[in-house]
């Protein structure tokens, strides 16, 4: 609750900044807001779920994320272009108020599950010692390179390619909308089958789309490997996340999904300032080949700690 008020505040705060000190300002308190809300609504969503299910539920979670990211960027798009640009602050205000509402009046304390009352939480020194979550962390570091590197610098890629803005918008949300779509099933999918395979399979997937990206001699192979890095993510994650619950439930389901955004938070960082400095050194293709190299890496790192857990 405390952090959705946030979200409102900072967002009408956007309208009132005067320079880009005022920018970064709101982006670290909103940052801090996230922090506060993506965590705890995870665990919340991994308490709620029962036994064997965790994929499903997890996909479900993570199936309202992606959609929200990829019709962000194209609503604020229609109220910016029609209304102006302090119009998408007031409407994140607004929703974040409405989401708010939805917290207080319909989202009870949740104190369900048994184990609640027994498990004993550890610290998070031991809880990184443990093989698996050290293996789901470097996942989830792997999954945010691949999605941070393609967010930042997929569009200088498809402008050089002479894609149109509206073209370029197509292509970012088709990815993150698809891999939204497809969560719910393959959450179904990864409480029956083998979650190591869905993750390693879905991490290579979006690793060598990512290397692709600059063999891409038109708009529509863009779009196509774009299309095929949504299916990578949206085959992974959930499975990722229904192990993060698993382990959470026996370690303490606060403590490891704080962990697992951490890494994903890693990752969003790293993405950006690696691929940055690769394009001062050398050029936008080496951009793609050198983050795709580098997840594949990371994939192959992460195998060895889940396959001894998860057999």
């Amino acid at each position: 609750m405390v952090g959705m008020f946030l979200y409102v505040l900072l967002a009408l705060g956007y309208v009132r900044a005067s320079c880009v000190y005022d920018l970064v300002l709101i982006r670290m308190l909103q940052g801090i807001a996230s922090a506060m809300i993506f965590p705890t609504a995870m665990a919340y969503v991994g308490e709620m779920s029962p036994r064997d299910k965790e994929g499903s539920y997890m996909g479900k979670f993570n199936f309202s994320v992606f959609v929200g990211l990829g019709c962000g960027p194209f609503l604020g798009g229609i109220f910016k272009d029609t209304l102006g640009i302090t119009a998408v602050f007031y409407t994140m205000a607004i929703l974040s108020f409405i989401s708010l509402l939805l917290v207080i009046f319909l989202l009870p304390e949740q104190k369900v599950m048994s184990y609640h009352h027994t498990v004993k939480v550890i610290s998070y020194r031991r809880l990184l010692g443990y093989k698996p979550v050290q293996g789901i962390m470097i996942y989830r570091v792997v999954n945010a390179l691949i999605g941070g590197g393609a967010l930042c610098f997929l569009p200088l890629l498809a402008a050089k390619m002479g894609t149109s803005a509206f073209h370029t918008g197509i292509l970012l949300s088709t990815n993150t909308i698809l891999a939204g779509i497809l969560q719910r099933p393959f959450g179904r999918i990864a409480d029956k089958r083998s979650k190591l395979f869905l993750i390693i399979t879905g991490s290579l997937i979006g690793s060598f789309s990512l290397f692709s990206m600059p063999l891409s001699t038109n708009y529509l192979i863009l779009l196509c490997l774009g299309i095929t890095m949504g299916v990578g993510s949206a085959m992974s994650m959930p499975a990722a996340s229904a192990i993060a619950v698993i382990i959470g439930k026996k370690e303490g389901i606060g403590s490891m999904m704080g962990l697992f955004t951490m890494a994903m938070s890693v990752g969003l960082i790293a993405s950006p300032l690696i691929s940055g400095a690769v394009m001062d050194f050398l050029n936008i293709n080496a951009v793609f080949y050198a983050m795709g190299a580098l997840s594949v890496l990371c994939t192959a790192i992460s195998y060895l700690p889940l396959k001894a857990y998860l057999e």
